[in-house]
């Protein structure tokens, strides 16, 4: 039988006692005030709230942390923790008020390996309606608890899960090089709560936005300094997975469906910095495969000695049934943006006949010769149910000589569409058509790849 007993978790904070951080933390864990760095050991988590911690406090408590392996949370962080975390992890990340869980993985095959979590975020979906006069199909009305504990039930929840939830390792054991090799490894989750607001369903609920779905983002960085050569330069492969998730305002009815997914588009850019490639490629499936193989001049142990060798860093293949759907490889080879465009083809294709082309499409969503009559048609499978693409970039960039500036900027971001159909014969325009466009904040990574791959190495 399962136990119904709840487990809270220690947390070590270090902040205000009258702060919201400790006001909501408690309700979520056991606290106790850090004095001593030491004390980590009887943590699970450690908790910083940096508005209201010195850097000079701070500093010592964060690379404690990480270096025994203890998840750590930085919520409000200032200029000189941000220094501080570029100078530990190689990684710098422009944050505003969103918590930032960082932790270092530990394992012996890659000694330089931190993933970065940023904590959920809400994003509100615009609306995108054909001319018609009409509103989209109504949202079922969510039944919530008061805002203020719902608040705290949810940050609560938030938290737990992605303390529970294991390290998404992106790549597989083809990105790990031999030993001698000088490489790193940043992950980046990122989770966005996506809604609407309230006014897109008129008297539905007095709650001023609905929560509609959530888009997951994890990106895996693999740098490689490869200097088996005369010249020296990095090579960086980026593995990306997006997964979507919408189902709370799903309507399937003969005569009103949607809205559902019809389109995905994830973005990963190392601007100006020329691809060396990316995959998958275009298609229109009903099989997306993803892979890559990159040959690296590196020095690396053989046989007890150090020697220029080549290796091929290698990722894939992995395949996924998107049947119904296609695929348009939309990068750009010369300016270092690595995109795609997954679009839904059946039974309406928005490739052929975009939604805003009205005339085109409408007469191919409805079926008007069955009863009832203009009755919306079936939904495709992948449509209405989680969703998730894979994609992978590469780029190589000049070490010197001269010594070329080693930190790169990368943005990634991730652009969703979704779409509601119906057939309503008591207003002026019969065939209606309602867009959401869900689009993630652009997430602008900088990776300093001197700091991530400097580890140990008997090749130099």
């Amino acid at each position: 039988m399962e136990s119904t007993i709840r487990v809270r978790p220690r947390i070590l904070f270090a902040g205000a006692r009258t702060g919201q951080d400790f006001n909501t933390l408690k309700d979520v864990g056991d606290l106790f005030a850090v004095s001593d760095p030491r004390e980590l050991g009887q943590a699970e988590l450690l908790w910083v709230d940096c508005a209201a911690t010195p850097p000079d406090r701070s500093a010592p408590l964060l690379q404690a942390a990480l270096d025994i392996g203890k998840p750590l949370v930085l919520h409000h962080m200032d200029r000189p923790t941000q220094e501080l975390l570029s100078r530990v992890t190689g990684t710098r990340l422009e944050l505003h008020d969103t918590p930032l869980l960082v932790r270092r993985e530990a394992r012996a095959n890659t000694p330089s390996h931190y993933s970065l979590t940023l904590l959920d975020q809400p994003v509100i979906a615009s609306t995108t309606d054909d001319t018609a006069p009409h509103h989209p199909p109504p949202a079922p009305r969510p039944t919530s608890p008061p805002k203020e504990i719902k608040s705290r039930q949810d940050w609560g929840k938030r938290l737990a899960a992605h303390l529970a939830r294991p390290t998404l390792d992106l790549g597989g054991p083809g990105l790990i090089p031999p030993p001698g090799v000088k490489f790193g490894v940043r992950t980046l989750h990122r989770s966005y709560l996506f809604f609407l607001k309230n006014d897109s369903f008129p008297n539905e609920t007095n709650e001023p936005r609905v929560q509609f779905g959530e888009i997951r983002l994890s990106t895996s960085f693999y740098a490689y300094l490869e200097n088996g050569g005369p010249g020296t330069s990095y090579v960086l492969i980026c593995i990306q997975q997006a997964t979507s998730h919408c189902d709370p305002l799903m309507m399937d009815k003969d005569f009103a469906k949607g809205y559902w997914l019809f389109e995905s588009s994830p973005t990963v850019g190392a601007v100006p910095t020329a691809l060396l490639t990316t995959s998958p490629d275009a298609t229109n499936g009903p099989r997306v495969v993803t892979q890559l193989s990159i040959p690296l001049h590196v020095k690396y142990l053989r046989e007890g000695s150090c020697a220029s060798q080549y290796w091929a860093a290698t990722h894939g293949p992995v395949s996924r049934i998107t049947e119904g759907w296609g695929l348009r490889n939309t990068s750009d080879v010369q300016f270092g943006l690595a995109s795609w465009r997954h679009l839904h083809l059946a039974p309406w294709s928005a490739h052929d006949d975009p939604p805003g082309e009205f005339n085109h499409w409408k007469s191919k969503m409805y079926d008007s010769t069955s009863e009832p009559k203009n009755r919306v048609k079936r939904l495709n499978t992948l449509a209405n149910s989680t969703y998730t693409v894979e994609s992978v970039a590469a780029w190589r960039i000049n070490a010197g000589p001269p010594p070329a500036p080693s930190s790169l900027r990368l943005v990634e971001h991730l652009r969703l569409g979704f779409i509601a159909f119906g057939y309503f014969p008591s207003t002026s325009a019969k065939h209606l058509k309602s867009e959401l466009r869900v689009s993630t904040p652009s997430s602008p990574l900088e990776l300093d790849l001197a700091s991530v791959t400097n580890i140990p190495s008997p090749c130099g």
